[in-house]
């Protein structure tokens, strides 16, 4: 690491100690590492140079636009990233938060600061532009890999809850499209003990797809619980969930299609996960995401916005 971290511009640090990587995932491989270096810099390993490119990419667009994110360190010949044999290695400074806790103490005002910060987070992305991300369909995913995984390892996804989402591709093909995070879940929002944002983190899986796939994905996380073992959790889940959508809905101004569409992202995010986790070995957690998903679809009532 001392011989990566000696070509980016930065003073003396102290320590490197690992922080995060993509095993955590049963069985996957690690393709990927994040590093604290010091207590000012994150070092970032990948295997993928598009998903480099693409985090360095949209770090600095969104910076530019005023959107809180961390800053890319150049190395000393002047570019951001540098590779060593297989893999990519980039370095940015460190953001001192943690994801918020959105469920205790003052929820609705969290549920407020959250549905603000993805709306800014989604007109920002409105004006970016990145040549490494892909453009993708929802719907050939789901007929593609998506629904092969499901019947390979007899995932619990019933018939009717597949027909639904066969019925989603009109419906999707109308949807304005632009940059989305693609993982805005609550560990890539971080705050300070005091619910002040700290930034977006994690731009490298980031994707054209429908304008509405953000605020679906964070809504899908937030209501990822099991009504039958806490229905107080549950309701107010929902709750947090309808606040989160009134806040971003009064910033980005949703077609009637993208709100029809809401439902039909939620159950296609809470699928694709359960086929993704089920894909990287972890067979027992996508069954029970499935399951999860299938106890939603009987309660689709609760997450139609109007």
């Amino acid at each position: 690491m001392d011989k990566i971290l000696s070509k980016f511009n930065i003073p003396e640090y102290q320590g490197i100690s690992l922080i995060a990587n993509n095993g955590a995932v049963k069985n996957v491989s690690n393709n990927e590492a994040v590093r604290n270096v010091g207590d000012k810099y994150i070092l970032k390993k990948t295997a993928h140079i598009d998903q480099c490119k693409r985090n360095i990419s949209l770090a600095q667009q969104l910076s530019e636009k005023g959107i809180l994110v961390p800053r890319f360190i150049p190395l000393k010949n002047g570019d951001f990233y540098t590779q060593e044999g297989d893999y990519y290695y980039s370095l940015m400074t460190k953001l001192n938060g943690k994801a918020a806790q959105i469920d205790t103490g003052d929820y609705i005002k969290k549920a407020e600061i959250i549905g603000k910060l993805v709306a800014s987070l989604t007109l920002a992305f409105s004006n970016c532009e990145c040549d490494v991300c892909p453009d993708t369909n929802c719907i050939h995913l789901l007929n593609d890999w998506v629904k092969r995984e499901i019947a390979d390892k007899s995932l619990p996804v019933s018939k009717r809850v597949l027909e639904y989402l066969d019925n989603f591709e009109t419906l999707y093909r109308k949807l304005p499209r632009q940059i989305n995070h693609k993982d805005l879940n609550g560990g890539n929002m971080l705050f300070d003990d005091n619910m002040v944002f700290q930034g977006f983190i994690d731009f490298d899986i980031a994707e054209i797809d429908a304008r509405a796939y953000d605020i679906s994905y964070i809504l899908w996380c937030i209501i990822y619980v099991d009504e039958k073992d806490n229905p107080k959790k549950f309701h107010r889940s929902i709750e947090i969930a309808k606040c989160v959508f009134e806040n971003y809905s009064s910033i980005v101004k949703l077609t009637a299609d993208e709100k029809r569409a809401i439902p039909y992202l939620y159950i296609y995010i809470g699928i694709m996960v359960s086929a993704w986790i089920s894909k990287s070995g972890n067979v027992d957690l996508a069954v029970s995401c499935a399951k999860c998903m299938e106890m939603f679809f009987d309660n689709l009532h609760y997450i139609t916005f109007s």
